[in-house]
């Protein structure tokens, strides 16, 4: 019959009693003087290691640990020896979150601004339209009222005016537009002017558009200036994740979390503790990525990461970015057992209500997302 979560929980309270006391007896142990007594406290300290939970046994409700002294030959002794322990005594435990929903007031925002773009090609196509035809009306009886005015003086000289003018218009055909809406500002009332000066330059971009831009001429000069900044300005950040709107996601209990006031505050003691890192979409060699378990106190600790039979350890340390990041780094590469070196990549977690978004980067190009779980405080 197996125990229930609450006499599990009453035997890992006694085990980590046991274990603090061990503890102390093998650091005062190690720094005795005599060799002997050094060796028993380092022995002592790997007494308490033992495979897995499944050599842990409750006799009158106490935690007895059989064939203790070791793990199994594929593994590596546990910095937390009853860390296996907590993990299945968390994961029995059933996880109640409350989704708080603040968030969802960001998905009506974003769709907002789409209303606003919609009505403005529509206004602005009318007036566009009606100048052009109406652009063309004005230049007979502009030339007519002209033609026998000058007629009477001198022929000649009209006949080398009309010349000059006919080359000029063909070869700078954009400023027929502004001649002629002079005539029609003197000959119409007031209104005129207005929608007479302002469909040229729309008419003169449509056209350079049209190509590239299959819509009407004035909806592509009215979203030419707002589409430009967001298209051009996509691209970049799509290498990280610090442009990347992710939802906020319900934090866990072994979680990181990074609220934007811990980032304001500079509070770095949010890593303290002991915590394991995966990475995922990595491709190694051996088909296993990396694990990484950190140990901090106060911004400063160690790091030590493993991948199938190796290991690497090194210093790292926390610190708050004024980008509302926790940033994770080590300024030197680690330290192999191999006597290998392994370059550190450069953690950050981005801040958030829930749980924090960390990404691993190795290089501008090679970004991978992380989880960080709590092993244990």
């Amino acid at each position: 019959m197996g125990a229930s979560d609450y006499e599990r929980r009453q035997a890992l309270q006694h085990l980590t009693a046991c274990q603090q006391d061990l503890q102390a007896i093998s650091a005062s142990a190690s720094g005795a003087a005599n060799p002997a007594m050094r060796l028993f406290g380092a022995l002592l300290g790997k007494s308490l290691q033992f495979p897995n939970q499944q050599y842990v046994y409750l006799v009158n409700g106490k935690p007895v640990i059989t064939f203790w002294g070791f793990v199994d030959a594929q593994e590596r002794n546990r910095d937390d020896a009853l860390a296996c322990l907590r993990d299945s005594l968390e994961e029995s435990l059933p996880t109640v979150l409350v989704e708080p929903p603040p968030e969802p007031v960001t998905i009506p925002a974003a769709s907002e601004p789409e209303p606003v773009i919609a009505p403005e090609p529509e206004i602005v196509t009318p007036p566009v339209q009606e100048s052009a035809v109406q652009a063309p009306e004005p230049t007979p009886t502009a030339t007519a009222r002209r033609r026998p005015f000058r007629l009477w003086y001198l022929l000649p000289t009209l006949a080398v005016a009309a010349a000059a003018a006919t080359a000029v218009i063909l070869h700078l055909p954009q400023s027929e537009p502004v001649t002629v809406t002079q005539p029609v500002a003197q000959n119409t009332p007031a209104p005129a002017p207005v929608t007479a000066t302002k469909p040229p330059a729309v008419v003169a971009s449509a056209e350079k558009l049209s190509a590239t831009l299959p819509q009407k001429p004035a909806a592509v000069v009215a979203n030419a200036s707002t589409a430009a900044a967001p298209t051009s300005a996509a691209p970049a950040p799509s290498s990280t994740l610090s442009n990347v709107v992710v939802p906020a996601v319900p934090a866990k209990p072994d979680d990181l979390v990074v609220t934007p006031d811990a980032v304001r505050d500079g509070q770095v003691q949010v890593i303290d503790g002991r915590w394991r890192v995966d990475i995922e979409q990595i491709k190694t060699p051996t088909g296993k990525p990396p694990v990484m378990r950190f140990q901090f106190n106060k911004g400063k600790g160690i790091v030590q990461i493993s991948q199938g039979n190796t290991t690497c350890k090194a210093d790292v340390t926390a610190a708050m970015t004024s980008a509302g990041n926790l940033v994770i780094e080590s300024r030197f590469t680690a330290r192999c057992a191999d006597k290998s070196r392994y370059r550190m990549p450069l953690l950050v977690c981005h801040s958030s209500i829930g749980a924090a978004v960390c990404e691993a980067q190795y290089s501008a190009d090679r970004v991978y997302p992380i989880t960080i779980k709590r092993e244990s405080k």
